[in-house]
């Protein structure tokens, strides 16, 4: 009864994924059934309406969240060439890239590319690294290399990206280790990377990239890494026998 009772009231919904509706549901239809076994039907009914009402209005305010988040966002402030302008654009799309459109990130990705943004190097890392849109994790490998010698920082990560399982992003990250290499040391620096490259491959020139970065760390002005020495740990004192 419970059950059938709740799909007719909560059918459309019962797929989303929200926790602490779910439980408050079942809370109720439990109660209601608690009821129903000393024989008071009203009130087992009233438990499970109660359940699928509740439900329904947690579906509805998270459904209204996702649709404020998806509208498309306000119009690009105007440049007007000023350090001001500058900011308010740069500030305007690093905001839009946590949106919840892919489209919407990809699109900030670019622009910022096409602003050759150091101030959003950082903000670019993170997209590169976690984006699980794959185009916009591409546009952030462009975008870091129209850095040039700004993006230097960026290049332990696209190379550590070229071993990963995407052919296109890898070859992307290549292309912006060209870009960087060609303004950091007057020379635009491959390793032969494809746009369609095998897994093992793609690990060969990884490992050329690996050992290029190292044997020219100087030149980029990147230090050596710094290992931390262990302390040795002196033993206890021995104690007297008693």
């Amino acid at each position: 009864m419970r059950y059938a009772l709740v799909l007719v009231l909560a059918a459309p919904v019962l797929a989303d994924d929200l926790a602490a509706a779910r439980a408050f549901m079942e809370a109720e239809l439990k109660a209601g059934d608690e009821l129903r076994a000393k024989g008071d039907l009203d009130g087992a009914l009233a438990r499970y309406r109660k359940a699928a009402a509740t439900f329904r209005e947690a579906v509805e305010r998270e459904q209204g969240k996702a649709a404020e988040a998806a509208k498309p966002p306000e119009a690009a402030p105007a440049n007007d060439g000023t350090p001001e302008g500058r900011k308010r654009v740069l500030d305007y799309y690093m905001g839009l890239l946590g949106h919840r459109s892919d489209d919407v990130r990809y699109n900030a990705v670019a622009q910022l590319g096409e602003m050759r943004a150091v101030e959003a190097r950082d903000a670019l890392l993170e997209v590169l690294a976690r984006d699980k849109y794959q185009v916009a994790r591409r546009a952030a490998a462009w975008a870091l290399g129209r850095l040039g010698k700004e993006g230097v920082p960026a290049i332990p990560a696209l190379i550590r990206e070229i071993g990963g399982e995407f052919p296109l992003l890898a070859y992307m990250c290549e292309e912006a280790l060209k870009g960087i290499t060609e303004d950091a040391l007057g020379e635009a620096v491959t390793m032969g990377a494809k746009a369609e490259m095998p897994p093992a491959e793609r690990l060969v020139i990884q490992r050329k990239w690996q050992e290029w970065f190292e044997e020219n760390r100087a030149k980029l002005g990147i230090p050596e890494e710094k290992v931390e020495e262990k302390k040795a740990v002196e033993p206890p004192p021995a104690k007297e026998p008693e």
